[in-house]
C-alpha cells in the first residue's frame, strides 16, 4: 500500500485495530494524514476482556486514560484529542446474566475525569434483544448491555451520573433549555 494515497490509508487504517494508540498516530504521522485532520479521536473499552469471550480492548496495555492520551499526544500535537468511543456492558458472561454495574459507573466517572474535551459514551440504551448488533445476532451479548438505561427503559446507576455530568458541564450550557430540562427529569 502506498503511504501518500491518503483515502487508501484511511480505509486501511479503519479496518485494522491497534492495540497501541501512539503506533496508530505515529503510522497517521508518517502517511501525513495528520495534516488533514483537526481532531485527533481515540477509544477503548476499559474492563472488556475476558479469558474465553470476545475482548473489546487489549487489557495488556491499559493504564488508564491519561496514559492513552499521553503516549498520543506527540504526534497529535496542539490537536485536541477526544474521547470517540467508550462504554462498559453490564453483561457478566460468567454469570450469563446482567451485573456489574457498579463497574459501569465507575468507567463512566473514569471517562468523565479524563483529559478530553469531550467524551463520547457507546450507547445510551441497550439495544433491545429481538435486533441484530453489528456482529450478528447474539453473537457477543456484550453488545446488548452497552446502554446506561436497559431496554426495558430501566434506568442504571450509572444513568444518574451521565445526567449529574450534564447538568454540571458545559454540555447543558449548549442543549436548547427546554431539551436539557427534558433530560434531566428523564433521569429523575
Amino acid at each position: 500500500m502506498d503511504l501518500k494515497d491518503k483515502q487508501g490509508i484511511c480505509q486501511w487504517f479503519h479496518y485494522r485495530q491497534y492495540s497501541d494508540a501512539e503506533q496508530a498516530a505515529a503510522l497517521l504521522h508518517e502517511a501525513g494524514v495528520l495534516n488533514h485532520i483537526d481532531i485527533v479521536a481515540i477509544r477503548g473499552f476499559p474492563g472488556m476482556w475476558w479469558p474465553h469471550a470476545h475482548n473489546w480492548d487489549w487489557f495488556s496495555h491499559w493504564r488508564g486514560w491519561a496514559h492513552k492520551m499521553n503516549s498520543v499526544s506527540p504526534t497529535a500535537g496542539s490537536r485536541p484529542i477526544w474521547i470517540a468511543e467508550t462504554g462498559l456492558s453490564t453483561w457478566a458472561p460468567a454469570r450469563k446474566k446482567p451485573g456489574r454495574y457498579a463497574m459501569q459507573l465507575q468507567r463512566l466517572t473514569e471517562a468523565a475525569e479524563a483529559p478530553s474535551a469531550r467524551v463520547y459514551w457507546y450507547s445510551l440504551m441497550d439495544l433491545r434483544p429481538e435486533l441484530a448488533a453489528i456482529e450478528g445476532f447474539h453473537t457477543d451479548e456484550n453488545e446488548y448491555h452497552l446502554g446506561l438505561i436497559a431496554h426495558d427503559g430501566t434506568r442504571k446507576p450509572a444513568w444518574r451520573k451521565f445526567c449529574k455530568l450534564l447538568n454540571h458541564s458545559a454540555i447543558t450550557d449548549r442543549l436548547p433549555s427546554a431539551e436539557a430540562t427534558a433530560v434531566m427529569e428523564a433521569g429523575g
